[in-house]
């Protein structure tokens, strides 16, 4: 699942919303719950750090207890199809 990322509910909330709703009118909202959880420590942060509003859409579960994030096994036969292809779509949609 996609829980809303604490830093990027500060940094962009408008963006935040606008995500989230839309992955919910798109079929998705169990997986883009909008309760924030922790924050992250990653890539999106260097956007935030000059003044970009950006967030970050990341699945909490990344293998066993998120093992799997920014190590040798964050590989594409790791990832889930499923997931990608929600983000995907609630990302595109958004951008039309």
């Amino acid at each position: 699942s996609f829980p809303v990322e604490a830093y990027s509910l500060e940094s962009a909330p408008q963006v935040v919303q606008r995500v989230w709703t839309v992955a919910s009118d798109l079929g998705y909202g169990r997986y883009f719950p909008m309760g924030s959880t922790s924050r992250v420590l990653d890539d999106h942060l260097k956007l935030i750090d000059v003044g970009i509003p950006t967030i970050d859409i990341i699945d909490f579960d990344y293998g066993p207890s998120n093992s799997f994030w920014h190590t040798l096994r964050d590989i594409p036969e790791n990832t889930s199809s499923r997931s990608l292809l929600m983000v995907g779509d609630v990302v595109v949609y958004r951008s039309r």
